[in-house]
This record gives structure tokens, sequence and C-alpha cells, in this order.
């Protein structure tokens, strides 16, 4: 038995209830992070050619952070001072900062709201609990006085899951759990640990690391998101193909609802009827708070090698995953770009050596003049591989022995370790473009083998009508991850260069109105393809338009149902996946 407090000083969000500024309000990461282009020559270039962008200078100054209008905020003495009465003082907050910070999450549409000044929602006050009972005390009172709750994580969340609809009349809480983090046990024998629900993916892996065990779980959103959020989002990591998704990972949890505590056993399986773990999973603090987690882990891997695969086509990429799948020759990861998606993985990268410029352009004439492939609509496969050099030996003789089947042609580690490197550096590019007034999203969704091309091949051509409308000069790219017996998840990436006006200006809700289109055609699409809304970035607002044909249960959804009892008086982050109207009461 072990207990371990981990410091905010690894890539926390937030530092303390009083720093709060730590965290970016306007995009990505924390105020010391960042994306710069200077190392990456062909990112600039190739953004320019394909959106038809003018000077690198950021076209879009930030506001001050002071100068935002918030919504106007419910002020009530007696719910303050219960609240203060639990957390004390320094652990609660209704400053315009904090507010500000807590208002929304991290999707396009949030970081561009929100850059250009406009908030349509902010929590009244911000809560930052540092025990179990001060969160199951936070809930009691939310019941006694009929307060809305916001559970906050790492607030990386991009499907609306943070956001309230502006017609919630009660007060508001946000329930920001990042001092709640610490590692209550690891248990090397059984491979488990036992950890607070604020505890950051960094934190964890951290604590982890010298007892030679790994969770596995690598999101893009790692460095900033938490373990509860996790959980509570059905989240899924860049290993999923070789560690699974963290509901597969998920022992037990404790989770604090409006109708007392959910409680589950340490076991690694029981016939117990229906598993009220699967209650709290993807549940996105609409039914309570989860507390405490207990996952199983992995030993970590001595070693981790990554390689990069040149295939014809996508097609050829897609039916060599499946193979392998259906094999068991499966590596840890497989991340197949389509055309688009390999040419922006070209131009992301860092500059090369003059020597490693010189191999790569030896390679490129070999691919070209010995293997014949056709370079420009070539895809990228990127693999990963884990284990001792003769375990990552034989796992790759399989996997390669399927891949030269279907024309993959090898092309060293290079290509997979400028992946590795930038891995969690996407999300920056989106920030980055946006400072351009160029509007950079995605949306992903998952098929059974059998429909994934046929997806593919609709979903590009209703996003490049969609982006297209009005003249826009647009990009879109797919890759494929996350593969499973059955099938695979497809990550669409989009982007379009707002338009303007005679004196160069742009409408930057208009362009707010043709995102959404853009969204909604995808969402469309899926849905007619009986493909799910989302593979693993939630529900939220974003999609729940689509969550009731997805999955009916008794004319609403499975949230309707459960609501009614966990949560009768709809106080858990209200109108979040159920299909009923109104601000959350029932």
């Amino acid at each position: 038995m072990m207990e371990t407090g981990v410091s905010d000083s690894i890539a926390s969000p937030f530092l303390t209830a009083n720093t709060p500024g730590t965290m970016k309000w306007y995009g990505w990461g924390v105020d010391a992070g960042g994306f710069e282009a200077v190392g990456r020559p062909g990112l600039w270039p190739y953004a320019k050619a394909q959106l038809g962008l003018g000077e690198s200078s950021p076209a879009t100054l930030l506001p001050a952070p002071e100068s935002i209008a918030l919504p106007n905020r419910r002020v009530s003495p007696e719910i303050e001072n219960a609240l203060v009465a639990i957390v004390g003082e320094d652990g609660f907050s209704c400053g315009h900062r904090d507010r500000l910070l807590h208002a929304y999450g991290k999707s396009t549409r949030d970081v561009w709201r929100i850059r250009h000044g406009r908030v349509d929602y902010a929590p009244d006050a911000v809560a930052f609990p540092q025990s179990e009972e001060q969160i199951i005390a936070i809930v009691r009172a939310a019941g006694e006085y009929d307060v809305a709750l916001v559970p906050f994580g790492g607030g990386t969340n991009v499907a609306g899951c943070l956001e309230l609809a502006h017609t919630e009349s009660r007060f508001v809480l946000a329930v920001n759990l990042r001092r709640y983090n610490r590692v209550l046990d690891i248990d090397a024998i059984s491979g488990t640990v036992r950890a607070q629900s604020g505890i950051l993916g960094p934190d964890l892996e951290l604590a982890l690391e010298p007892h030679g065990l790994t969770l596995g779980h690598f999101p893009d959103s790692f460095t900033y998101s938490t373990l509860g959020g996790w959980i509570a989002t059905r989240s899924s990591g860049m290993l999923s193909d070789g560690y699974g998704n963290p509901e597969e990972m998920l022992l037990s949890l404790r989770m604090a609802t409006p109708a007392g505590m959910i409680e589950t056993r340490d076991v690694p399986h029981a016939s117990n009827g229906v598993d009220p773990k699967r209650l709290c999973i993807g549940s996105e603090g609409a039914l309570g708070i989860i507390t405490e987690v207990t996952m199983s882990l992995r030993a970590a891997p001595i070693k981790r090698e990554f390689r990069g695969y040149l295939f014809p086509d996508f097609a050829s990429g897609i039916e060599a995953m499946r193979a392998c799948m259906r094999g068991g020759a499966m590596p840890a990861m497989t991340r197949l770009n389509d055309i688009d998606k390999t040419h922006l993985t070209a131009a992301f990268r860092r500059a090369s050596a003059p020597l490693e410029a010189l191999v790569a352009r030896l390679v490129k004439r070999y691919l070209r003049d010995v293997k014949k492939l056709d370079l420009k609509r070539a895809c990228l496969l990127i693999a990963a591989f884990e284990g001792d050099a003769g375990a990552i030996r034989w796992q790759r003789r399989r996997t390669e022995r399927l891949y030269k089947h279907y024309g993959g042609i090898g092309i060293g580690p290079a290509a997979g370790n400028a992946f590795a490197e930038g891995k969690f550096d996407f999300p920056y590019i989106r920030d980055f473009l946006i400072e351009h007034d160029v509007v950079v999203d995605v949306c992903e969704s998952s098929t059974v083998w059998s429909n994934v091309v046929s997806l593919y091949d609709d979903a590009m051509t209703a996003l490049r009508d969609a982006l297209g409308a009005g003249g826009r000069r647009a990009w879109v790219g797919c890759h494929a991850s996350h593969s499973y017996a059955a099938g695979t998840s497809l990550y669409f990436s989009f982007a379009f260069t707002a338009l303007r006006d005679a004196d160069g200006r742009i409408d930057p809700w208009a362009e707010l109105a043709h995102h959404a289109a853009v969204k909604q055609a995808a969402l469309n699409c899926f849905s007619r393809h009986r493909a799910t809304l989302s593979h693993h970035h939630a529900v939220g607002t974003d999609h729940l338009p689509w969550l009731a044909a997805e999955a009916p249960v008794a004319g609403g959804t499975a949230v309707d149902t459960m609501k009614a009892v966990l949560d009768p008086q709809g106080i858990m982050n209200p109108g979040k996946l159920t299909t009923r109207s109104g601000d959350g009461r029932r």
C-alpha cells in the first residue's frame, strides 16, 4: 500500500486555485506552451498552398481576458457560504478569470468564440475540492440548494461536454478536480493502481515508472487530461490496439451521485447482473462525479519502436490492417494516413540535417524508380512495436509479411520517430492556424471493416462539398487508427480559410456557422452509414442531436432512464446525454 502526492509542476494546467492563468484561456495547453512553425520548414508553405494564405503574421489579435464580457453571475450568499464551508476560502472562486477558464472546453468552436471575445456561458463559481468527502458534500449541497454542477477535469474536451445551455436558470458551479490528484495505492502483485480522478496522465505514468508498470493510455490530450475524464468520456489512446481502451482497463471505481455513492469491487470479472461500472463509463458528468478509479496495468515495455510504411493507396492499407487484426499480428499502434494526411505529415516534419535530407532523397528515388511506387498517391502507415529486441523483431516479421502482401513497403524508423516526437503537438497546429483565420477541426467515427472504405469515400465527398460552400479554400484528410476485430475508426481532419469582405475583414460568426454546417454534413454521413457519431470524443452538446437515433432506449436515451433514479433533480451537468428538453429539471 502506498499514497503519493503528485506535484502540479508536471505539465499541470492548474497550479492552485489562486493561479488559474497557468491554463490558456484562449487555446490548447498552458501559457508557457505553444507551437512554432520555424522548426518545421515545410508546414507554412504547405498551408499557404492548400488554403491560399498570405502573410505569416497572425491575422487576429487576442482580446484582453478582462475585456471579455461574461454572462451576468447569479449571486447567492447562502449557496456561496455553504460551498466555502466545504472547500474553504482558497477552494472557492467566483472571479472573472476563473469563470472564463471554466466557460468552455477546447473544441474549435470553443477556441474560436473565446478568441473573438464571445462567451455564451460561464459558471457562476468554481470549487476546487481536495478530498472525496468534500466532493460528496458538494453534491449533497447542490441537491439541497438546487445547484447545477459541471465536473471539470483537465478541461480538454472537444465536444461541448463542459458547456451548459444559457437558458439554465439555476446557480451553476464548476467542480474543478485538479487538486484531487493523488495516487492512493499501487498493487504490483495484481498489477493495479488506485488513484483520485483528477490526476493527469503524465503524473500517473510518473508514479508508475519506478514500479516498471504503465497504463498505456496516451490520447492526444494526454498531457492535460485526467484519469476521471478518460473514464467519463470513453477516451481512446494511440496505443489502444495493444492496450485497449480505458473501459477495458477499468477494474473498479467510486462515483458520487445525488442518490448516493456507486462503489464497485476490485475483481477482474463478475456475473452479478448489470455492471454498475457501465453506468459510469461515458457518463460525461451527467450522473455524478467519479472520485476514485482502480485500473489494470501492464509491464512497461523495455523498448518501443515506431516505423513507417508506404502503401499504394488507402484501401490497400485498410486491408493490411484488417489482415493483421485477423491474423493476430497487430502492432501496439497502427495509424494509416490517406493521401492528404500523408502529405500534411511530410510537411509537418522537422528540418533534417544535410545527411538525413540526402538519405531521404535517395529513398524517394528508390521507391519511385525501383519499387515503382506512385509517391503522389502513396499512403503512410505508422506502426509501433513493443518489447525487448527479440520480441520486436518477431512482431515486425509477422506484421511486415502481411503488409508486403498488400503492397506495403517499409521506409524505416525516421517517419515513425517523427510521429512519436510530435504526437502531442497536433492540437497546437489548430491554434496556430486559427490565429491566421483558418478554422481547423476534426470529426471521428468507427464502423465495421466491410463498411470502412465506403464510409471514407462518402464522408470525404460530404466534407469536401460542405467545406467549399461560398468559395472557401479548404483542405480535408483522414487517418484510420484504433482497430478492433470487427472494424476500425476513421478520424477526419479539415480546415477552411475564412472569407474576407472588400475591406479584408472576416465575419467570425458566419465562419462559425459554416463550421457547424461542415460538422453536420459529416455527422449526417456517419448516421446514414450506421457508423458511430463519435469514437472517442464523447457526445457533449456537439453530437447530442444524433444520439437518440444511434442508441434509443424506451423512447429516450439510457441516461434519461438512469437520471430518474440517480439524479432526479437534474443537477448533474444538465442537458448532457439526454434527449429531454428544458434546463435539466425533471
